[in-house]
């Protein structure tokens, strides 16, 4: 009798710890890589937040939700993307429903994958855990890796039979993520409006050219023996692809010297956004940036990387004769989008200042991202330009011209958040050389477009120097 529930009692400990060492096994090695064009994922599953399925896209937070009954956690990861990949998907688009079939076929082979590598060790750690029987029979390990697959296999074809996708429906969101719940629509949303948008812009930046040389007939803005310098000021553009299409009809219809960006060229700064901060490097004209707070390190780097770029922060350069001076974002150093601390700020302006006073830099223009930053430079150069209000505004203080492109990509994807109509506005710089041969500012065409609409205006402001 005590033979008996002795045996008894062993099966069920051999149970229990085929089941546990299963279970282990699965959860230590059963993380599984795939990739869907340009992207890497991988797969993990953990003992945490049962019944949760998790999608971390470092850095800028998770989406979360409640998708299945069973005792585990599905994390999925996005680990790296090829730039170049992404290129030339890119260049060669293909139709939703085309990258829709993609990812169902790639999931399918990671789920299928997934299972059989989990029953694998799954049977290895119910065998493995059968050692602390200290039992040399065979059939013992044979019996444990029976009951590891067993155990795993329930697990995992419970998650596939309750689970349910249409619970991403109502998320949770940590991270940067968490203030922008339209990231989830976003591709599908802005994918729609930006192919009509960049055909209207084309229409519409010609419209402006046309109208331009009826205004120029009527009022000349220098003689004709005088060599006149076009500078287009652009900002906050925030990843938004229509907005280099402008800028490109721009310059050819107006024989753009260079350009003055002053800023938050993307939104949250990551290695997704850079293939679009890409499409500077083919305007064809020198391209001035200092940094906005919703741009990073990592931006900045890939701009430095651009044959047209010139990058200033606390520095200068003279472009195409014309001398510029810039102060990057102190925000945009450490990739928070948050602002720097006034000791930050402080130090970048003194920086900056330093410049014009020991080293007897002076300059025509100075940029910065933020009005308050600029504006610790009146008096220091007759044009100053800056962004990051996404409003447009021309004021005269102290001897400078303090000018505020407003949002050169319509505030981008905030743009999809708000039914007010934000628009796409740039602003045309013509400057002359007077008597004593120093750059003046004789106007600024500020030109606008009301999104999709297509309606644009075009404003000419006068500047006496």
């Amino acid at each position: 009798m005590r033979d008996v529930k002795e045996n008894k009692r062993i099966f069920w400990v051999g149970l229990m710890l085929a089941a546990v060492g299963a279970l282990a096994f699965v959860f230590l090695f059963s993380g599984t890589d795939f990739q869907v064009k340009a992207f890497q994922f991988n797969v993990d599953m953990v003992f945490t937040d049962w019944g949760k399925t998790e999608i971390f896209i470092p850095p800028i937070g998770k989406i979360s939700a409640a998708t299945h009954k069973t005792p585990l956690k599905l994390v999925i990861t996005l680990q790296n993307i090829d730039i170049e990949v992404l290129k030339n998907m890119l260049s060669d688009p293909i139709t939703k429903q085309e990258v829709i079939n993609l990812f169902i076929d790639e999931i399918y082979k990671c789920v299928k994958l997934i299972f059989y590598r989990s029953l694998f060790f799954a049977a290895l750690g119910g065998s493995f855990a059968m050692l602390l029987l200290k039992n040399k029979n065979i059939y013992v390990y044979l019996k444990g890796a029976a009951v590891g697959i067993l155990t795993a296999a329930f697990l995992l074809l419970g998650t596939y039979y309750t689970y349910d996708a249409k619970s991403f429906l109502k998320p949770e969101y940590q991270g940067i993520l968490r203030a922008a719940p339209w990231m989830v629509r976003l591709a599908e949303e802005s994918l729609a409006k930006v192919d009509k948008l960049e055909k209207q812009m084309e229409i519409i930046a010609s419209n402006f050219y046309d109208m331009f040389e009826k205004i120029e007939d009527i009022q000349p803005l220098s003689s004709e023996d005088s060599s006149t310098v076009r500078v287009l000021h652009v900002s906050d553009i925030h990843n938004n692809p229509a907005a280099y299409r402008f800028i490109k009809k721009i310059v050819a219809d107006f024989d753009v010297s260079f350009i003055v960006d002053t800023g938050d060229i993307t939104d949250f700064g990551t290695s997704l956004e850079t293939a679009l901060v890409e499409e500077v490097g083919t305007l064809g004209i020198p391209y001035v940036f200092v940094a906005g707070n919703h741009d990073s390190p990592q931006i900045i780097e890939t701009m430095s990387s651009l044959e047209n770029v010139i990058l200033l922060n606390g520095g200068g350069s003279v472009v195409r004769g014309i001398p510029v001076a810039g102060i990057a974002d102190p925000s945009s150093k450490g990739g928070d989008i948050l602002f720097s601390e006034d000791d930050q700020v402080e130090q970048e302006i003194s920086k900056l200042k330093e410049l014009f006073e020991k080293e007897g830099f002076r300059p025509t223009i100075i940029a910065a991202h933020r009005p308050n930053i600029i504006r610790e430079f009146v008096g220091y150069a007759p044009v100053l330009l800056c962004g990051h209000s996404h409003s447009f505004s021309i004021d005269n203080e102290g001897g400078s011209v303090i000018i505020n492109a407003g949002t050169s990509g319509a505030a981008g994807i905030r743009n999809l958040q708000t039914s007010k109509e934000i628009p796409y506005t740039v602003v045309l710089l013509h400057f002359e050389r007077d008597e004593d041969n120093n750059w003046i500012l004789r106007a600024a065409d500020l030109l606008t477009i009301n999104n999709i609409s297509g309606v644009f205006t075009m404003t000419r402001k006068i500047i006496n120097q």
